[in-house]
């Protein structure tokens, strides 16, 4: 589900605006379980509401009293790191880990609510939350803040038939090659016929890691930015759930437009399940479904950001001083767009945004607001 908000997905909700594509609001009741060896199936322990649209009802088999006290300290901790967002400025290359010691949150909210759902956003482990830089998080973080989740009325087929109306698609194509010649870009493939052609400008909306091996002057400065494979699956085998998700879940169901996830956490990293229609999806999940209830399964690369990428990622996008091997996006007329080719979170507004860019800097481009948000930044928000 490709959920976002007006405030942190400026260029994207411009797109969809350009686009004339249906929006409507999105409310959530994460669902926060954990997960151990001895367990064979998850045990939950808090609900969370997305921006307290309602009351988070009690976990089966815990007191009312020890549930309203647990809330009171849970909204003061919440309190406490709304501040911190707000005060506590990170530094240019600070990590998340530095950030988190220096604002003395308890070392229990952070492992048990915030780690959970960070790394459910990013889908990375607890470990690599940590590494991350800690602006990019707290960036995102007072973006969000009080600010509505939406979705597009129909889902992501909708926006890609909106996006690829008229427009000729070649399957079966796995690009392995591109290298300079004097006649411009040679490009060389295998799969349907196998050959090569010549372009005058590139542009590689793929993992860093995928560049590398295709656009050898890249190969030095790529190598350096960090990716993990991820699995996805849509299956129907319901002991990835809690027993009480049926429960929680149906508590909420009066909800206009709601939606409840179930963030599974175990020592190393947290997994996320939704169900839609009676069929379950499941990022990274620590039990992985029975083969004979899996629906489908997908895998894709996730792009990691620590202070020493970023500075590869600016330096390739800038130039200048930065770690860009001397290269800048644009040279020799091949690009490079995606969510990990901008100076934020691995996110669907840095796909948009760095497109954008390119767009108006490499083809002379300008989509009315659109493009002035791409380059200026400019707000949006309603």
């Amino acid at each position: 589900m490709r959920t976002f908000s007006k405030n942190y997905y400026r260029t994207l909700y411009a797109l969809y605006k350009h686009l004339n594509l249906p929006i409507r609001q999105q409310k959530f009741t994460y669902i926060f379980a954990t997960l151990s060896s001895a367990q064979s199936r998850p045990k939950a322990y808090h609900t969370h509401p997305s921006n307290f649209h309602a009351l988070p009802m009690p976990i089966p088999g815990i007191s009312l009293l020890s549930h309203i006290t647990t809330l009171a300290i849970l909204y003061l901790a919440y309190f406490y790191f709304t501040l911190c967002v707000l005060l506590l400025n990170p530094g240019e290359d600070e990590t998340l880990s530095s950030w988190l010691d220096r604002s003395l949150l308890p070392e229990w909210v952070i492992k048990g609510y915030f780690l959970p759902m960070f790394g459910a956003v990013g889908t990375c482990t607890s470990a690599e939350v940590l590494a991350s830089p800690a602006r990019d998080l707290i960036t995102y973080r007072r973006a969000l803040l009080f600010r509505r989740h939406y979705v597009v009325s129909g889902g992501v087929s909708v926006i890609r038939q909106r996006l690829l109306h008229g427009i000729p698609i070649q399957l079966n194509r796995h690009v392995n090659r591109v290298h300079k010649t004097p006649r411009g870009l040679s490009i060389s493939w295998y799969g349907d016929g196998g050959e090569k052609e010549v372009a005058d400008a590139v542009i590689f909306a793929i993992p860093p890691d995928a560049v590398a091996g295709i656009y050898a002057p890249l190969a030095p400065s790529l190598s350096q930015i960090p990716t993990v494979k991820l699995k996805v699956y849509a299956h129907t085998d319901s002991t990835v759930l809690t027993p009480s998700y049926t429960c929680l879940s149906r508590s909420f169901a009066l909800a206009k437009d709601h939606v409840a996830i179930q963030l599974t956490t175990t020592n190393t990293h947290t997994s996320a399940t939704e169900v839609h229609a009676g069929v379950m999806v499941s990022t990274t999940p620590h039990l992985v479904p029975g083969k004979d209830k899996v629906v489908m399964g997908a895998g894709y690369t996730r792009v990691l950001r620590t202070p020493g990428s970023r500075r590869v990622v600016n330096g390739l996008l800038e130039g200048g001083d930065g770690e860009g091997e001397g290269w800048r996006n644009g040279d020799g007329g091949v690009w490079i767009v995606g969510g990990w080719c901008w100076d934020g979170m691995v996110l669907l507004e840095g796909c948009v945004r760095s497109a954008v860019r390119v767009w108006e800097e490499g083809f002379g481009g300008g989509i009315e607001v659109l493009g002035r948000v791409g380059s200026a930044g400019e707000s949006l928000v309603e």
